[in-house]
């Protein structure tokens, strides 16, 4: 016991400052400051996805949120494709796919890191227009 608190006497600056950096660094991810650099990072992100980008605090997006998530549980990774939700606080990919009002969804043919060929849905916020959707986008 005597060596233990020997250590943590010497090393307590040390492990404050691991700890410091640990809490530093889970909060910026729990904010979405590194959801781009993450999101670049894996594969999945090159493949074709559709995406809802929302607001917590929307109404609309509150209001559609039942939909999405039947729609997400039937489809997911269907035909290779992902369903995905994004935040509002990820603001790189906002900003990246243009998103100006909420929700928004999109058909990502090459992932989320392409932003060129993505095709906006315009339909009904409910289940059946999205499968819609999502036929009319494979095929």
């Amino acid at each position: 016991m005597k060596k233990i608190m020997k250590f943590l006497e010497k090393n307590i600056c040390s492990i404050m400052i691991i700890i410091l950096v640990i809490i530093i660094f889970t909060s910026l991810h729990n904010a979405g400051y590194f959801s781009e650099v993450i999101h670049e990072k894996f594969e999945m992100n090159k493949q074709p996805a559709i995406v809802l980008f929302h607001a917590n605090w929307c109404g609309h997006c509150k209001k559609m949120m039942p939909e999405w998530q039947k729609f997400e549980k039937e489809f997911h990774g269907h035909e290779g494709i992902n369903v995905i939700n994004i935040e509002s606080e990820q603001k790189d990919i906002m900003k990246k796919h243009d998103i100006n009002g909420f929700p928004t969804i999109k058909y990502c043919p090459s992932g989320l890191n392409e932003t060129g060929n993505t095709k906006t849905y315009d339909g009904d916020r409910n289940y059946d227009g999205l499968v819609d959707f999502m036929k009319s986008v494979i095929n």
